[in-house]
């Protein structure tokens, strides 16, 4: 009898540390399981700022390519005065000659 209440109280005592071992790794479990939650939650922070910077470039994007578009629309409304300018100088030049012309033939 004396043996068998020694292997009871030695089988409580075992489970006694098993449990206090399950206890101990349940609230090392539980501290990992926060430090996770921790890091997802810097995670998700992290990832709202990379989806307003990507927005912010986005737009910046946009307004340049307006900017260019316009740019272009300047350029060639430029280059399209500059023709019609070629033109109206080249004309002013032909009636000038002429003027020259008849004026020549005039004597004083």
């Amino acid at each position: 009898l004396e043996s068998a209440v020694t292997q009871a109280v030695t089988a409580m005592h075992e489970g006694q540390e098993k449990a206090r071992s399950t206890v101990d790794q349940a609230a090392s479990a539980g501290e990992s399981l926060h430090q996770i939650n921790s890091i997802v939650s810097a995670i998700c922070d992290i990832n709202l700022q990379i989806a307003s910077s990507a927005e912010e470039q986005r737009t910046f994007s946009e307004k340049m390519l307006g900017h260019v578009h316009d740019s272009d629309k300047m350029t060639e409304k430029s280059a399209d005065s500059s023709k019609k300018l070629s033109y109206a100088s080249e004309k002013l030049q032909n009636l000038a000659q002429g003027l020259q012309e008849v004026t020549g033939q005039f004597k004083i």
